[in-house]
């Protein structure tokens, strides 16, 4: 992002060097151009700070689930016919 600032590299190269669209990059610049965030604002931010800036809004999967029975999935398995 720091290079995009200073105009060293454009948002195809961007894009193409970080593996995503250059709608993505678009995005971030667009969000930073919001937060007015200038190249020494950003080295002064943490790597928490700017993750925040650029959350995606997906939610980590939760602990929440249950242990399957692994016994019973593969007594179950075993009795099922096996194609050959």
């Amino acid at each position: 992002m720091r290079k995009i600032l200073d105009g060293t590299v454009s948002w195809n190269e961007a894009a193409r060097s970080l593996g995503c669209s250059k709608a993505t990059v678009a995005k971030c610049a667009a969000k930073m151009e919001e937060e007015r965030i200038d190249a020494e604002r950003l080295e002064s931010m943490t790597d928490a700070e700017v993750s925040g800036l650029f959350a995606d809004g997906r939610s980590k999967r939760g602990e929440e689930y249950l242990e399957p029975d692994y016994a019973r999935v593969c007594g179950q398995l075993a009795r099922v016919p096996k194609i050959v």
